[in-house]
């Protein structure tokens, strides 16, 4: 781990101020070390990466909980725009564009990792909107939305080089016979359905 003092002179000043790092982070029963302290560095629990709240237990309760939350008083806004006399059309298109693609940004990462009751929770969510009649799609259950973005994002990065993750697909096997279409032709590491790239490779081979 590069020292701050040594960034700091070939880089760009560092604002310890606005600076946190994580605690140790625990994945299978296991704890990842902690970096090592760096005065002046807040180390926390928690951080929002790219909108997303990941704390040290991977469990992503907090992230999922907040949205929830920010989602659900949404919904004010909603019946609001439906007394002014927004038709539910577009009450639907809006539900889809603004609330359901918050609550489910970045699914792919996280997935993997809820709990049975922070799944429950995001379900009962849907259920909710579906009665206010804000959600139209009711015959999609959780699960099937969450495999339609599995599989989106897994094919934009095994159709695209030059995708950012790209570099984390494995080899491709090298086939001597053809006895059926595949999904991919990427060897398969050990199986682990918490990580998005590993989940896509069993699922969709």
């Amino acid at each position: 781990m590069i020292n701050l003092s040594t960034f700091n002179q070939r880089y760009f000043a560092i604002q310890k101020f606005k600076t946190k790092h994580s605690k140790h982070v625990i994945y299978k029963n296991s704890k990842v070390p902690s970096p090592p302290v760096n005065p002046g560095i807040l180390r926390v629990n928690s951080l929002k990466i790219l909108g997303i709240t990941i704390d040290n237990l991977l469990n992503f309760q907090s992230h999922i909980s907040s949205t929830i939350t920010a989602c659900s008083q949404m919904f004010f806004a909603l019946r609001t725009m439906r007394q002014h006399g927004l038709p539910d059309k577009a009450l639907h298109n809006i539900f889809q564009s603004k609330i359901l693609s918050k609550l489910l940004y970045a699914s792919p990462a996280w997935r993997g990792f809820i709990s049975q009751s922070i799944y429950n929770q995001i379900e009962a969510f849907l259920r909710k909107a579906t009665k206010f009649n804000f959600y139209a799609d009711a015959s999609s259950d959780l699960a099937s939305i969450l495999d339609k973005l599995d599989q989106n994002l897994f094919e934009s990065i095994t159709n695209n080089p030059n995708h950012c993750l790209y570099y984390l697909l494995p080899p491709k096997k090298v086939k001597n016979y053809d006895l059926r279409k595949r999904g991919h032709d990427y060897n398969l590491p050990l199986k682990d359905e918490k990580i998005f790239i590993n989940r896509c490779l069993f699922k969709y081979i």
